[in-house]
């Protein structure tokens, strides 16, 4: 593979000697065919080789310059054109190996020690978003170590020669990506090869905005993950909000049907002989319609239209009360009779979790 070679070097040289040699020859015929000169002495060759060397300096920074703004406007534009966030950060890549003169990149985020890549533009490299590269040891974890841009244009001359992934990395270049003051990831271009020259500074201020556009991207899907995650526990919220709205409405009305119930049975208990049989029955519609009025006020609650009345609950009187329900469920283990708890002191409850606790003692000891 050819080794890339200093694009301001190539610059400054091509200048200069054009440069050099058009002054020396405009200087050789002024004085020859205009001046009359007869004898050429040295300061006639020095003086034109220093104004030449002066012209081809300005001119080289005049092109590099031109090049390095045409470089910017190219990737301002991949940076702002519409599209896919990932698809761009890829295109990134691409241009900055192009610009770099380097062969893959790489944007990953740091997870526990490891570099997990998310974005990957590595021709014939096998990698793929997702995959785990490990730190310890090489330029990248040196970049996260020390938080700042590490670069090498010969990496097998580093102290990471010895590293397995620097058999196929010659040159390399890596800054930190960092979000909200933190580095979240490490932005690498590699070389299959070492350079020849060393990198610029106009090279290295490229990456670098490479790597602040990458930063600004991550920033911005990590704060769109937290808004939809946002949302759709705001959705969530009014769907509660929904049903809350109809369980008090229809605990309401429910409520209202509700009330004749108890009012028969109060009824037939005061026309009912204390011997009567049918006595039993009407006590049992009165606790049923306990037990649905209950579940309305568990409603109400749900739906924030009651306020809970805290109030001061015997468990032993409470045990006894459910004692004949639970007497009729099949018998896997035995049941606690309340003449056996005469430690259950009262307790400050509201009523609701009261009647909560019935239906979640009945699961245990079925």
């Amino acid at each position: 593979m050819k080794k890339p070679k200093s694009r301001a070097g190539a610059v400054y040289a091509r200048y200069i000697i054009a440069s050099v040699l058009t002054v020396q020859v405009f200087a050789f015929l002024q004085m020859k065919y205009f001046l009359g000169v007869e004898q050429i002495r040295p300061a006639h060759i020095l003086v034109p080789i220093i104004v030449g060397l002066v012209f081809g300096i300005l001119l080289a920074r005049l092109q590099l310059l031109k090049i390095n703004v045409a470089w910017l406007r190219e990737l301002n534009r991949i940076t702002t054109e519409p599209g896919d966030a990932d698809a761009r950060v890829r295109t990134v890549l691409a241009f900055g190996c192009r610009h770099l003169g380097l062969d893959a990149g790489m944007v990953g985020r740091i997870r526990e020690g490891e570099y997990v890549v998310a974005h990957v533009h590595a021709p014939g490299k096998g990698l793929s978003a997702g995959d785990v590269l490990p730190l310890e040891g090489t330029p990248c974890g040196k970049v996260v170590a020390a938080g700042q841009s590490v670069h090498f244009h010969n990496v097998w001359k580093t102290p990471w020669a010895d590293h397995p992934a620097a058999v196929e990395t010659g040159a390399y270049v890596g800054f930190p990506l960092r979000i909200d003051g933190r580095i979240e990831g490490v932005i690498n271009f590699h070389g299959n090869e070492p350079r020849v020259a060393l990198f610029e500074e106009a090279d290295l201020d490229f990456a670098q905005m490479c790597a602040d556009w990458v930063s600004i991207v991550l920033s911005l899907d990590g704060k769109i993950e937290g808004l939809k995650r946002s949302e759709e526990q705001l959705l969530q919220a009014r769907k509660l909000e929904a049903v809350g709205r109809l369980a008090g409405g229809v605990a309401h009305d429910f409520n209202n049907i509700l009330t004749v119930v108890p009012s028969c049975a109060d009824f037939m208990l005061t026309r009912l002989d204390p011997g009567d049989r049918l006595r039993g029955f009407a006590d049992e519609i009165r606790k049923a319609s306990e037990r649905a009025a209950f579940i309305t006020s568990q409603l109400l609650a749900f739906s924030r239209k009651q306020v809970l009345q805290p109030r001061v609950l015997d468990l032993n009187a409470a045990i006894a009360d459910m004692e004949k329900m639970f007497r009729r469920l099949p018998r896997r283990r035995p049941f606690p009779s309340a003449g056996r708890r005469p430690f259950c002191w009262p307790r400050t409850r509201r009523a609701s979790e009261q009647r909560r606790a019935r239906p979640s003692m009945s699961a245990a000891t079925g």
